[in-house]
């Protein structure tokens, strides 16, 4: 891949529920109770992907990370939630990089649940795959589906923590973020704006049982954010959970 705007994605030719072993595949996976993971499994080098990540209205899709084989600093994941059932992400190589023959994660997207969901789905669509030299590559795509079990809901008595709604909601120019923690864990809290950056991180450490209290005066670096939406995502081992912020100015 030259440049970003060398590339000029066609759309893949190739969309099936049980793929060939010999085929390149891109598959959402519930990754846990909370997250989904965008799994690619392809036997030829790729240089660059498009997607659009869509669900049921009973899911409403959060905030998208990078992990696994976009983890590294060659690579850039641009995501842009156009509601919140669907977000749209572009991966391209910083430089002349590609996803060499392999499988791993790309992104890493939490989701909540509508409280009476009963039969949950998230499914790929508008998928575009380009190899190094900008040619479209065959891909099969594979969606989720699952049924809520009772662990997913938020009053779960096998959850180790619980995450309350930050407070003032709107806010300007500082909320408090509170959680308590009912055995010790890595607690990893995080604030991330609509398109799904991370904009603040406010805790990143291993902590004891407890009640906590954090304030996010919204800046980062001396900067003010655009008011707006936002959330703040605490994650607790490989649990996770997001509430929704509003910032006014």
């Amino acid at each position: 891949m030259k440049s970003r705007t060398n590339i000029a994605f066609l759309l893949a030719s190739v969309v099936c529920a049980s793929p060939s072993p010999s085929q390149n595949t891109l598959a959402v996976v519930r990754s846990s109770l909370r997250t989904l993971e965008v799994r690619l499994d392809n036997k030829e080098a790729v240089g660059g992907i498009q997607f659009s990540l869509r669900s049921t209205s009973d899911v409403t899709l959060e905030t998208v990370d990078r992990i696994g084989r976009t983890s590294g600093a060659q690579w850039m994941v641009a995501s842009h939630r156009a509601n919140d059932s669907t977000v749209n992400v572009v991966i391209l190589g910083q430089t002349q990089v590609a996803f060499d023959a392999g499988s791993g994660s790309l992104v890493r997207v939490t989701f909540s649940e509508r409280e009476g969901a009963t039969a949950l789905r998230a499914t790929l669509a508008n998928v575009m795959v380009a190899s190094p030299k900008a040619e479209s590559l065959a891909v099969a795509i594979i969606g989720a589906d699952w049924t809520p079990s009772p662990a997913v809901a938020e009053n779960s008595t096998t959850r180790r923590f619980s995450f309350g709604q930050n407070y003032p909601n709107p806010f300007n120019p500082s909320t408090r973020i509170s959680y308590r923690l009912d055995a010790p864990a890595q607690v990893e809290l995080s604030v991330f704006d609509m398109t799904g950056r991370e904009v603040d991180r406010l805790v990143d450490s291993y902590q004891t049982a407890g009640m906590y209290q954090v304030e996010w005066t919204s800046t980062t670096g001396g900067v003010r954010p655009a008011s707006g939406t936002y959330f703040a995502r605490l994650r607790v081992g490989e649990e996770v959970a997001v509430r929704k912020m509003t910032l006014m100015k």
